[in-house]
């Protein structure tokens, strides 16, 4: 059979000791997929819907769901020496990994692309910030989310205030919204700031920085999230199918010894009986 008894309670411990730290990373992922879902989607109405922290939040909360429950058939298929069980746990394992090694590679080599789609989607949602259109709500949250993103992050439009310019707000004017203004040049009251973005003499006191960078960053702090996840996955992940594996050959073997000496039992006994099933 190729393991000797030690070798295969050996096998055994450490598979239920990597299934139980898998099944541990199931719960985790699937904690930190409800906080993104509730604390951290703060500028996700302006985000790319395939980059959005929302994206993020579902990834982590449908793979810790599948984790968590395949984790328990791994051990079940081994504590019963249930083939099919066994199988399954193979399947949905490599499955897991073919999923995570190709969203690990996107993450890495597809930065440079997340950074120009953020651009043309931020510039496209300025362009749907005009609260003139009271009864349409989607547009008066984008421009509510421009100004707490701005007021949060110290910045201003996408490259530059420039980019307010002439805007869906304000077409025939250079206005910046004053979320833009900062208030280290204003006085402690609220109202000193208001209208600050349509008086010409206050562009020195404008953010000159634009959201860009700063959002990029922002928002791929959840990619870096996902990364953990995947390589501490794919590693536990590669080790339970190695062990896996091991252990099904090992059970496939002693099934095998079993139904032998069973039908060597069966053809020995002197009433003629067959005991193949005992």
């Amino acid at each position: 059979m190729g393991l000797n008894i030690w070798d295969i309670k050996l096998n055994k411990k450490i598979f239920f000791g990597a299934n139980a730290i898998f099944w541990l990373l199931g719960w985790a992922s699937l904690a930190v997929g409800i906080w993104l879902y509730i604390e951290q989607n703060s500028y996700s109405l302006l985000a790319p819907s395939s980059y959005s922290a929302m994206s993020a939040a579902g990834l982590c909360i449908s793979t810790g769901l599948m984790v968590i429950i395949v984790a328990v058939v791994g051990c079940l298929g081994v504590w019963k020496h249930s083939s099919l069980l066994s199988i399954s746990y193979f399947c949905v394992v490599c499955l897991l990994i073919g999923i995570q090694l190709i969203t690990g590679i996107m993450g890495t080599f597809y930065e440079d692309a997340v950074r120009n789609r953020v651009k043309y989607a931020l510039i496209s949602t300025i362009n749907k910030t005009n609260t003139n259109t009271a009864k349409n709500y989607p547009i008066n949250k984008i421009a509510i989310t421009w100004d707490e993103m701005q007021e949060a992050l110290h910045c201003c439009g996408v490259e530059g205030y420039r980019d307010w310019f002439h805007s869906a707000r304000w077409r025939k004017n250079e206005f910046v919204p004053d979320s833009c203004c900062d208030p280290q040049y204003f006085s402690d009251s609220g109202d000193a700031m208001t209208s600050c973005g349509k008086n010409a003499k206050n562009q020195e006191r404008w953010f000159k920085e634009g959201c860009k960078e700063h959002f990029t960053d922002w928002l791929l702090q959840h990619t870096t999230i996902i990364r953990f996840f995947t390589i501490a996955f794919l590693i536990v992940e590669i080790i339970l199918l190695i062990l896996g594996i091991r252990l099904y050959r090992y059970m496939k073997a002693k099934d095998k010894e079993r139904y032998t000496v069973e039908y060597r039992q069966g053809r020995n006994d002197p009433d003629g009986n067959c005991n193949l099933l005992q």
